[in-house]
């Protein structure tokens, strides 16, 4: 499980994106959805079925983790509200593609 958590981890994190202005987070939304929508069936499992929720919050979690590491003070608004700006875009992003 470990090997699949990495592997769809790293189909995220190996994207260079930047959350500097509205344009490039519309660009990473869009980049978002689009590999969602091509990837294998056993990806989309961990995502959508709420049996394997944990292994998305680890996925999730080890993606939000770099991202935060690569765009810190990118909102110029200090690091908490930064953070839950980072926890809204890796919490919502998911519940929307689940729908």
């Amino acid at each position: 499980m470990t090997e699949l958590e990495n592997e769809i981890a790293d189909n995220f994190i190996r994207r260079k994106v930047s959350y500097a202005n509205m344009i490039d987070i519309r660009n990473l939304v869009q980049r978002f959805f689009e590999s969602e929508a091509n990837m294998p069936l056993l990806h989309e499992r961990p995502i959508c079925n709420e049996s394997y929720r944990s292994v998305w919050s680890r996925i999730n979690e080890k993606v939000m983790r770099h991202r935060m590491a690569t765009n810190s003070g990118v909102f110029e608004i200090g690091e908490y509200k930064e953070n839950l700006i980072f926890a809204y875009f890796g919490t919502n992003s998911t519940l929307l593609y689940k729908q």
